[in-house]
Parts: structure tokens; sequence; C-alpha cells
């Protein structure tokens, strides 16, 4: 009972030291075994064992973005360090911390994971890790993973799971003369399904149509078919389609449209740059107090910010998207107060007028 209350009272205390800090945070105390932590905006993280000392009583420290509120309060943006506009897919803080508040560092990689289906169904989302600078969050694009040919990891797998001087030599021989055939890319293209774990990559299964006028296709799943029965990938027989024996395929190195796997603390973002045309946005008539602007999109994908240095205008221009979005502009004062709110519209290569007082 005594230990309890002890670990609550510590709970308590890092509570209250997180409020001081930064507004809607999340402290997790961390299990021993490995874990995936789903966080309230769609994201998850994942801690093996031992990324911490055992002796250590470790909790995770969270700032998930759920509101404009959080935007404004951790002065976040969607600019990349060279000022080139980003549209985000999930922003969110992370660090770890002792039962006394001292900051620790992971002893290896964790990975956090990103629900969002644009993610997975747009091109050009990519990981970036945030860079406090002139007090706002901008964002450096972390290293991409290595472009990998599938089809090259699979000819490779078959042949060197097989062997080519084993019985099933000849089976060898065969795929390699199918993989250089040109039409099969063409063939396993969209059908190969994949799953994802812990970052890592698997080949699930090959889909094939059921029509048997492909002949070529026939081919390549017979041969396939053997080599799946020889490694009993699949119950001899049945109707399912083989699962395919296949090596592990490190694909990520400190982030990806997926994943960010790394060892770091602090901001972590998934973007794609915006190349579209223009819009601009003049903000007129400013309250003397104005010190920060802010124009934030729907969920916030798209925060666009600046100082106010005077003579009651702020000129913003930045590309969209589509022929129209609409954004919260706000202006706030030295302690962040609001001096003005409002719904604005915006049109592409067009200049929108908001009137502040």
């Amino acid at each position: 009972m005594l230990s309890k209350v002890i670990y609550l009272l510590i709970l308590l205390n890092l509570l209250n030291a997180c409020k001081k800090e930064y507004k809607n945070t999340i402290l997790i105390p961390l299990k021993s075994n490995s874990y995936t932590y789903p966080v309230s905006n769609g994201m998850k993280i994942r801690i093996d064992s031992n990324t911490f000392s055992k002796q250590e009583r470790v909790f995770m420290k969270l700032i998930p973005i759920e509101s404009e509120k959080d935007v404004i309060e951790n002065q976040l943006t969607t600019d990349d360090l060279d000022g080139k506009r980003l549209l985000s897919a999930g922003m969110i803080y992370v660090s770890f911390q002792d039962q006394n508040g001292k900051a620790l560092e992971p002893l290896k990689n964790y990975t956090i994971y990103s629900d969002d289906k644009d993610t997975d169904s747009v091109q050009g989302f990519q990981a970036f890790r945030g860079k406090r600078i002139n007090n706002y969050v901008k964002w450096e694009k972390l290293p991409q993973p290595k472009k990998i040919d599938f089809y090259d990891l699979i000819k490779s797998d078959f042949q060197g799971a097989i062997g080519p001087k084993t019985k099933q030599g000849l089976i060898s021989d065969y795929l390699d003369s199918l993989f250089n055939e040109d039409s099969f890319k063409t063939i396993l293209e969209g059908r190969i399904e994949f799953v994802s774990k812990n970052g890592v990559l698997k080949l699930k299964k090959i889909v094939w149509d059921s029509d048997p006028n492909y002949e070529l296709e026939t081919r390549i799943k017979n041969a396939l078919d053997s080599v799946g029965t020889i490694f009993n990938s699949y119950p001899p027989g049945s109707k399912l389609e083989p699962i395919i024996p296949f090596r592990s395929i490190e694909l990520f190195s400190e982030g990806n449209t997926q994943s960010i796997v790394t060892n770091k603390v602090g901001w972590f973002n998934f973007d794609r740059y915006v190349n579209s045309p223009i819009t601009k946005v003049t903000v007129k008539n400013l309250d003397k107090r104005a010190k920060q602007l802010y124009l934030i999109s729907n969920n916030y994908e798209r925060v666009i910010t600046s100082y106010y240095k005077g003579a009651g205008i702020v000129k913003f221009e930045f590309p969209i998207e589509s022929g129209s979005e609409k954004f919260n502009c706000y202006v706030l004062d030295n302690n962040k107060n609001i001096l003005f709110r409002r719904r604005i519209s915006v049109e592409q290569e067009k200049e929108t007028i908001v009137s502040a007082d």
C-alpha cells in the first residue's frame, strides 16, 4: 500500500511539473516489456524492452496536437528550415524522464507510427524533426529510407532459399529466366501485399487473377507454388494463396512515410511539401499590442506564422493546393492572449484582405 502511495505522489509531482512547462501534456509510465502505446491523435509509439536501464523508473512525456490552442501554445509552424511550406499529417512531442523529472536518453531506437491514411495513399510524405528557431518550431527533414527493388529481392530470396546446386536447382534456373522477362514486373505490379511490423516490411502474398488465359502469369504462379510447397509455407492442396518464404527487409533509417525510427527526443512530424499556386493574405488595422499572427487550416495541416513589426499591417504569401481553402486567422499579444480571431477563405493567385479592427 505504501509503495502505491509513493508511486502516486511521484506521478502527481511529475504531472504538476509538466503543467508548468507545456499544455496538453501526457505522462505515461513505461512498461518493462516491449509495448506499443496508442496516442490520442492517431499516432502510436513503440518502445522495446531494454530501451532504458532496468534500474530506472521511466516516464514518457508526450504532447499530441489536438487543437489550435496546442499549436499556438507550442509555437508550431508547417515550414521547413529553409522556409518552404509543408502540409502536416501529424505532429507530436516525445521525451523521456525519470521519477525525479530528470531527462533520459534512449539507449536504442524507438518507433513513432502514423495512422493517418494520407501517409500511405498520398505521395511525398516524409519524416521531419522539429528545431526551435526564433521561438517557432520549424522542421528538418530526416534521412529517407533506401529505395528497394522488391522484384530483385524476391528473385534473390527464392534463389538463395532453393540453392542452384540442390535438387530444386531446375526451379531456381527457371525462376532466373522468369525474372528476366520484362512482362514479369507488369504482372506483379499491384499484386504484391506486404505486412509491416516494428519498422520491418515482409512480403505477405501475391494476389493472382482467376483468368487462365494469361500464360506467363500461370507459369509464374506454378513456379512460385512449387517453391511454397517445398518450404511448407501453406497447406498442400489448400485453396489459400501461398505465403512466400521471404526475408525481412529493414526499410527504415530514421524516417519514412509511415514510421520514424530514432533514438532522439523532441518534436516530430509527418509532412509533404506544397508546390502549388500562391495565395496572398494581408492583415491590416492591427492593434498596437499585437505580437504574433497565425493562419491555421483545418486539422492543423497548415500553420502559417509571422511576428508583427509595426505599421499596422502584416502580409503572408503561401501556396494552396485547391482553388480555395479556409483558415482561422489569429492575432495574439505578447502573452499569447487572443486579440482577434476570424475564419477566412483564401483563393489561389488572389489576395485576401482581413481587417483586424
